[in-house]
């Protein structure tokens, strides 16, 4: 759900928006798209505005309640291990968080599961992310 002035707005005036990233996202090209597009909102296919944009805009203001700002840093923690592997590989990111999400998909995790293990252990797939290759 967000509320966000439209971008012609006056942003002077210290508006806030009402934004939480969307508890239901289940897979790893989720959080890229919300991330870096927005998600579509609603039937009208309009782009509800990326996190990388309302961070840029609005620093840490958006992120008051606790429970915004820890699903907002473990969504940065997987986009920041997404930009590793798809340097390791020589890939797109978006290419990478499918090859996550196809490997997730095979061990049958949950995405909560996929990020604690990335905390845990970093080379989650071996040096240099090899065995995401085969994905």
């Amino acid at each position: 759900m967000v509320t966000v002035p439209q971008p012609n707005h006056d942003n002077n005036n210290n508006e806030i928006p009402i934004f939480e990233p969307n508890p239901s996202i289940d897979s790893v090209e989720q959080v890229y798209e919300e991330y870096y597009e927005g998600l579509v909102d609603g039937p009208n296919g309009h782009r509800s505005w990326s996190l990388r944009k309302i961070e840029e805009t609005y620093k840490t203001a958006w992120r008051q309640k606790e429970y915004i700002r820890k699903r907002y840093q473990r969504r940065l923690s997987l986009i920041q291990r997404l930009r590793v592997t798809a340097q390791r590989l020589d890939i797109m990111e978006r290419e990478a968080a499918h090859k996550m999400e196809l490997w997730k998909r095979q061990k049958k995790w949950s995405l909560d599961k996929l990020q604690k293990q990335i905390k845990k252990n970093s080379e989650q797939w071996g040096l240099n992310d090899q065995d995401l290759e085969m994905y």
